[in-house]
């Protein structure tokens, strides 16, 4: 009889609401992990971030076909950006594990990419 007064229901009330809020706290659990993890910039993909990796990856493309050394006039006309962008997008790629500065004894300055060249000459070194 007291099925029809609702009394199960009342009593399954809390358990349902408990299991409603521990669901939301392990998403906002997730969502925190995942920007400790991932940093929070990856979530935050603005159209700015977005423009910035297409540069780099433009530029990235550019050593290969130039064989791993480009310089700032080089990725001008190939971006078709200034030049002083140009080489504040080069110097922000300078780490010296990927991207390496270096000045020749005329001054001028090349942007060397080690691992496409290395992968260059792996390259060269099958064909023959």
């Amino acid at each position: 009889m007291f099925f029809f007064f609702g009394y199960p229901i009342i009593f399954l009330l809390p358990f349902f609401l408990a299991l409603l809020a521990l669901r939301s706290g392990s998403r906002a659990l997730g969502a925190q992990r995942r920007s400790a993890l991932f940093g929070d910039d990856l979530y935050a993909d603005s159209a700015l971030q977005r423009q910035v990796r297409g540069i780099e990856a433009r530029i990235f493309r550019l050593a290969y076909r130039m064989n791993g050394v480009i310089t700032v006039s080089d990725v001008v006309v190939e971006l078709g950006i200034g030049s002083e962008e140009a080489q504040t997008f080069l110097d922000a790629l300078v780490d010296s594990n990927r991207v390496r500065i270096d000045v020749a004894e005329d001054g001028v300055v090349t942007y060397a990419f080690p691992e496409i060249e290395h992968r260059l000459n792996l390259n060269k070194a099958g064909d023959q």
